[in-house]
């Protein structure tokens, strides 16, 4: 007897399946469904959430970047303004020494 995790097909409920049965009952909703579709369904239900993942770890990704980039971008304007006010000072500094 192999046991393998399946989604029953009416109630879309995780199970364990007997896989030398052609069908099972589902023990959630009492239903009968085909074992190989139930097994099948699983398959692609597992693909499709690891896509998800996936799709959001690529998200989360790039809305570090961009908030990196938006940091950097900060800091080099914070250092523009920096540069000019030691300009400014010194340049007083100049007129009054004069």
């Amino acid at each position: 007897m192999a046991q393998y995790n399946a989604k029953c097909p009416n109630c879309k409920v995780d199970i364990f399946v007997d896989s030398n049965k052609e069908a099972n009952i589902c023990p959630n909703c009492k239903e009968a469904f085909i074992t190989e579709k139930a097994i099948k369904l699983y398959s692609a239900s597992a693909c499709n959430e690891m896509q998800n993942r996936a799709i959001k770890k690529r998200h989360v990704w790039k809305s570090l970047g961009k908030g990196l980039l938006m940091t950097l971008e900060c800091v080099g304007y914070l250092f523009y303004c920096l540069f000019f006010v030691w300009l400014f000072v010194d340049i007083t500094d100049n007129i009054k020494k004069k």
